[in-house]
């Protein structure tokens, strides 16, 4: 994790997660990262299988480790996301689930694991391929989690008790078709 300063393009501070904090020697990839209010940094490491929270010194403050059913360096997570509640929600993109983390305890609090509607999976990144690997969920406003399903091609909106209240699939939108659905944003 690197923080560039645009003027100058120079790195002012970063932080690395192959070799730091009990990772060297381990497979470690990094899929979210979050700079909390208190000025620390919260980040997911995939392949360690935990979340962290460090100072700017790279001192690590908090550890949470995180259930991973396949685990993989490069599937363990996506986008993870410290809620204002303190607890975390990640995304699992290789088990097809989003998690919902107690930011003490790291037991899990909520989860959801992506359907495949009926549909057996397909192998890829395009619109052929389909599965339920989820890359990024938000918490809405209402309580509700929205979900962005990779290559499962659509997005959803999930209630707390884990009803779907709206989606949009891969051909829903006329003239656009959806292949790996990943990052979202709440405009």
């Amino acid at each position: 994790v690197a923080e560039i300063d645009p003027a100058t393009k120079a790195v002012v501070w970063s932080y690395d997660s192959a070799t730091q904090n009990g990772n060297a020697g381990k497979p470690v990839e990094v899929h979210a990262f979050q700079p909390l209010n208190d000025g620390r940094l919260m980040i997911a490491e995939s392949g360690a299988a935990r979340i962290i929270e460090i100072d700017r010194q790279g001192t690590l403050l908090k550890e949470v480790k995180l259930k991973v059913e396949h685990p993989n360096p490069h599937t363990d997570t996506r986008l993870a996301r410290k809620l204002p509640t303190g607890n975390y929600l990640v995304c699992h993109e290789g088990d097809g689930t989003v998690r919902e983390y107690d930011g003490e305890s790291g037991d899990v609090v909520w989860e959801y694991e992506v359907p495949l509607f009926g549909r057996e999976p397909a192998g890829g990144h395009g619109p052929e391929a389909f599965g339920n690997k989820c890359f990024a969920a938000v918490r809405l406003a209402n309580g509700n989690t929205l979900i962005s399903t990779g290559n499962g091609h659509s997005v959803l909106e999930v209630t707390t008790d884990k009803k779907i209240v709206w989606q949009i699939g891969q051909r829903d939108l006329p003239g656009i078709t959806l292949a790996w659905v990943t990052t979202l944003e709440v405009l």
